[in-house]
């Protein structure tokens, strides 16, 4: 009987946890002289990007015992039929294995933009730094931090969230999602008229924000999904350990 490696199988978790936590959202300043990425981020509401993150953290904590079933399989080098008894078995002990840990040190997935953020800026220079607290600052960044960001960005994250690899949304968390999607309709139209309503240097200022964004968060997004949470990696580990025996007799029976 091989022993089980349960970092490897927290590695497999925590790795789809960070893979989904791409979409990022930057908090705006609310005038005088240009604000720090920083506290940009710190000031700026962002209503659909709470709600989409905290819908994120309970679907990663409905996907968590699959995902580590999966990393203890590869581990051991066994094979269980997803919904077949031993495999049921096995995924009620992670769950319940999970579910003591959460409350006994509060749950396990508690991502914000905010985390996301800081990611984000921490690969920027200086200069990056610098020309986004001046473009965040002015009323074209502002539009892109409302209308893009956490606009027609978050509602692309919503809807992947209700696509594979997640499960559909149900009951409650079902109506929330329904609900962040019902308040973005109309969010282009409203874009559209504010975009005209700001003056032709702020529009050419937007265009040229939009487009260094656009490629700015299309490397920084790769790299969170590589970056591993080291705590969440080390609870669940620790969630595992206690159960390790009787999962590894569980995923050994036939």
């Amino acid at each position: 009987m091989r022993k089980l490696n349960l970092g490897k199988a927290a590695c497999k978790m925590t790795a789809m946890a960070t893979i989904i936590f791409g979409l990022s959202w930057l908090r705006m300043a609310h005038g005088g002289e240009p604000e720090s990425v920083e506290q940009v981020l710190a000031s700026t509401p962002m209503p659909c990007a709470e709600e989409a993150t905290l819908l994120m953290n309970r679907q990663l904590l409905r996907m968590a015992p699959d995902q580590i079933l999966s990393g203890m399989q590869q581990a051991t080098r066994t094979a269980l039929t997803p919904g077949g008894p031993s495999y049921n078995k096995a995924r009620a002990i992670v769950t319940e294995a999970l579910a003591s840990e959460e409350e006994a040190h509060g749950p396990l997935f508690k991502y914000t933009p905010a985390q996301i953020f800081k990611g984000v800026i921490a690969t920027w220079g200086a200069d990056e730094k610098s020309y986004y607290s001046s473009f965040f600052s002015s009323p074209s960044g502002k539009l892109y931090l409302t209308d893009i960001l956490d606009g027609a960005t978050c509602k692309g994250w919503l809807k992947s969230l209700n696509s594979p690899p997640f499960s559909n949304f149900h009951d409650e968390d079902k109506a929330r999602w329904e609900t962040s999607m019902a308040r973005l309709n109309g969010g282009e139209e409203r874009f559209l008229l504010r975009l005209r309503q700001l003056t032709k240097e702020e529009r050419k200022r937007f265009e040229i924000g939009y487009k260094k964004l656009d490629r700015v968060f299309d490397a920084a997004l790769m790299q969170a999904a590589t970056r591993q949470d080291a705590v969440l990696k080390a609870r669940i580990e620790k969630a595992l350990q206690t159960h390790a025996a009787e999962i590894l007799k569980t995923i050994n029976t036939p």
